[in-house]
């Protein structure tokens, strides 16, 4: 039963993290993500704290929407879904 109320956290602050950064990159540029995407692009960050961690912290101290590079979604990517 703890399992569960745990995993229920996980996804409940997954879902959380994955509309911010969505939201981020919408009001940034003018696209939204896929969950596909935003996913990809929060293990990417996760992995860079890990690193920072063991290393010297630089990419640590920086907020999460500081670790997406939004520069490299075009309007041709699948990734992005435009809002009208």
């Amino acid at each position: 039963m703890k399992n569960d109320k745990i995993s229920m956290r996980v996804s409940a602050d997954l879902a959380w993290e994955i509309a911010l950064m969505q939201e981020h990159v919408q009001r940034t540029t003018g696209f939204r993500l896929t969950k596909t995407a935003t996913v990809e692009a929060l293990i990417e960050r996760g992995l860079e704290v890990m690193k920072a961690e063991e290393g010297d912290g630089e990419a640590a101290d920086r907020a999460p929407s500081e670790g997406v590079d939004t520069a490299t979604f075009g309007e041709e990517d699948e990734n992005l879904e435009t809002m009208h």
